[in-house]
């Protein structure tokens, strides 16, 4: 029984478009305030949150596999930067082990082929 990462990440990608879907509704609504700081909690399992992770911030497999789950009951934060992109606070991304935006692989791969798996298929 259980379910498997792919489903939960199936589920956190539906969950995912949800949330933009509402949150670009809410700031359509006229009652929505210039500079509105609108504050999110999603409460989750560990594994949920590093797919949601993994998902929102197009983590590959392999960083994802050497992430670590928060310890239990803790409090995981993502604010918006001045341009308006969210990001992991830099204790939450070190202490869950994921790469910061500009050591991700897919941006490494692009300057150094020498990361690609040469084995053959």
């Amino acid at each position: 029984g259980g379910e498997s990462g792919f489903d939960v990440y199936n589920r956190v990608s539906g969950f995912i478009g949800t949330l933009k879907r509402d949150s670009a509704e809410y700031y359509n609504d006229d009652e929505a305030q210039e500079g509105d700081s609108t504050t999110i909690c999603i409460v989750t399992h560990g594994l949920s949150l590093r797919l949601f992770l993994m998902r929102w911030f197009q983590y590959s497999v392999h960083e994802f596999e050497r992430s670590y789950n928060p310890k239990n009951a803790a409090v995981v934060v993502l604010e918006r930067d001045p341009g308006g992109w969210f990001e992991l606070s830099p204790v939450d991304r070190i202490a869950m082990g994921f790469p910061s935006y500009q050591e991700q692989e897919r941006f490494r791969l692009m300057h150094d082929y020498s990361l690609l798996d040469k084995s053959a298929w």
